[in-house]
């Protein structure tokens, strides 16, 4: 998508709206969706991001791909082609645990995805209603503080995670610091450390 553009808009199927079920049974986060409702890329990309539903991040990959396989093969390729050799995905949610990356590979990741201007305008939006859906917050809870503008929560088996960008001027240059905290007990844990790391770095850097 280029920046303004909507995109196409996307039909929901049946089984886009099983997955709702699916995902509650697995204590996942979920958001409304019906069956033969519409939405466009753009706002699928943005529940997506900005709530972290599983639902609508598996029918976004569905939609896209076609399937699972093909999905997993577009994937593996991607993370070849950018020399993420210690990043394994085999589904779109993160749910399954055989999703793996390390701290250096999440930067990178988050690097390449504050490139894209549509997916970095979504990761710092704060909140959105959509029709149909409702009003949604941003899980990450840092943004707007210390400079944070993105990036996106994890949330598996007890551990809370946070890929995380933030923004600082000096005088007339912009300097953009893109981190990863994995492993934390909870997402207060995270937001406190994160909150730590960039203290040190606004006072270090010169």
């Amino acid at each position: 998508l280029s920046p303004g553009d909507s995109g196409p808009t996307i039909t929901f199927t049946a089984a886009d709206a099983a997955l709702r079920a699916t995902y509650l049974a697995q204590n996942g986060e979920t958001k409304p969706l019906t069956a033969g409702s519409t939405i466009s890329q753009f706002d699928l990309m943005r529940v997506t991001l900005v709530a972290s539903a599983n639902n609508y991040a598996d029918a976004l990959a569905g939609w896209a791909f076609g399937s699972r396989a093909a999905f997993e093969i577009a994937v593996t390729a991607w993370l070849g082609a950018h020399g993420l050799d210690q990043t394994t995905i085999v589904e779109p949610t993160g749910i399954n645990p055989s999703n793996v990356s390390t701290a250096s590979d999440l930067v990178k990741i988050g690097t390449l995805a504050l490139a894209n201007p549509v997916v970095s305008q979504i990761v710092s939006t704060r909140s959105m209603t959509l029709a149909g859906v409702g009003n949604l917050k941003n899980t990450n809870t840092l943004l707007g503080n210390s400079g944070v503008e993105g990036i996106k929560t994890g949330t598996l088996n007890g551990s809370s995670n946070l890929l995380f960008a933030a923004k600082y001027s000096y005088g007339s240059h912009s300097v953009t610091v893109v981190g990863a905290v994995i492993g934390a007990t909870d997402h207060g844990a995270v937001d406190a450390t994160v909150t730590t790391l960039l203290a040190g770095f606004k006072a270090g850097f010169h």
